[in-house]
């Protein structure tokens, strides 16, 4: 069970007494409109959870009786509260092929969690991804878990930025960092800090402790289910608002990036182009040591942070790309 659900890092829980949210942070009564969208919106092909509620009898149910919907969503979302029942999963084990079964990475986990709880998460969801288009809640270098945002407008955001810094005479050099664990290694108490650091509204605050608290699953392999279990690990796979709530997690690490950029030369670009747990951080300049040399510095920078920070990188996923018109890297 550790293995394949690690414990996230224990950290200090943070005192709310004197909490003040930043009024700018626009946070409304839930309208009855967004229910609707996020029920319909939701494939009526994507498996239940727990208890069976597909999302073809959430539709139908909601057209019957939509104003006992919108006044359940919009009371359980003001007041910060995600009902115990909804945070509940089935985790399906699945083995990889050709990969040896004595090993846990040769599995893959499977979640599915009770759709009326995946409506809920969808509302909150959308309403972070409009702040994050719109107000300064994430980097708009931060791709992945996002509107209209992918991989591939990522890989294709470094593609020409390298070529600009070429067309620059300028030698670009690509550091590539990723977080370990992800998902399952946010520390609830640490993600809670960041959202009072950001002075988020309140009851965002308290539903996000109670989405990621005291939360079960129920095992199934090669067809045997096993008996419920408590589960402490860090955001739930597979839900809806997970992606963003991770992007807030990692948020402020792209401040610290901007601080070494800070200390640099005009003639040198640092850009930072990322896809949810994987970091890219981008220099270009008249030389590819100057490159590494900053490169170094910010990578060390991060890591200290990350320590600070309950967040660890992967030093197996680690590397480093240069992109440059020579044919061979001059050795100094």
């Amino acid at each position: 069970m550790k293995t394949l659900f690690p414990r996230p890092p224990i950290t200090r829980a943070p005192d709310w007494t004197e909490y003040r949210p930043n009024p700018a942070w626009e946070w409304p009564n839930i309208v009855q409109e967004e229910v609707k969208k996020a029920i319909f919106s939701s494939s009526i092909k994507k498996a239940p959870g727990p208890d069976r509620i597909s999302f073809k009898i959430i539709q139908q149910a909601y057209l019957a009786m939509p104003d006992v919907f919108y006044r359940l969503y919009a009371k359980l979302i003001d007041k910060g509260y995600h009902p115990k029942q909804w945070r509940e999963a089935i985790r399906v084990i699945l083995k990889k092929q050709d990969r040896p079964s004595q090993i846990p990475k040769s599995y893959r986990v499977i979640s599915l969690l009770n759709c009326l709880g995946k409506v809920a998460e969808k509302i909150v969801a959308t309403r972070l991804g409009y702040l994050a288009e719109t107000t300064n809640l994430l980097y708009p270098e931060q791709i992945g878990g996002r509107s209209r945002k992918s991989a591939i407008d990522a890989a294709l955001a470094l593609t020409h930025d390298i070529q600009l810094a070429t067309n620059r005479g300028l030698e670009s050099s690509c550091l590539f960092m990723d977080i370990k664990g992800a998902f399952d290694r946010v520390s609830k108490n640490q993600l809670l800090g960041f959202c009072q650091k950001l002075g988020l509204p309140i009851s965002l605050c308290r539903w996000i402790l109670s989405f990621m608290s005291e939360r079960y699953i129920q095992l199934v392999f090669d067809g045997d289910r096993d008996t419920k279990t408590n589960i402490e690990t860090g955001i739930s796979q597979g839900s809806p608002v997970s992606p963003i709530l991770f992007l807030i997690y990692i948020r402020f690490l792209f401040e610290e990036i901007d601080i070494e950029r800070d200390k640099e030369s005009i003639n040198i670009e640092i850009s930072k182009p990322s896809y949810l747990d994987n970091i890219g951080i981008r220099i270009a300049s008249k030389s590819l040591k100057t490159n590494c040399e900053i490169l170094q510095r910010i990578a060390r920078r991060l890591i200290l942070w990350g320590k600070e920070n309950s967040i660890e990188f992967s030093q197996d996923k680690t590397e480093l790309i240069h992109f440059y018109k020579g044919k061979e890297i001059e050795e100094d």
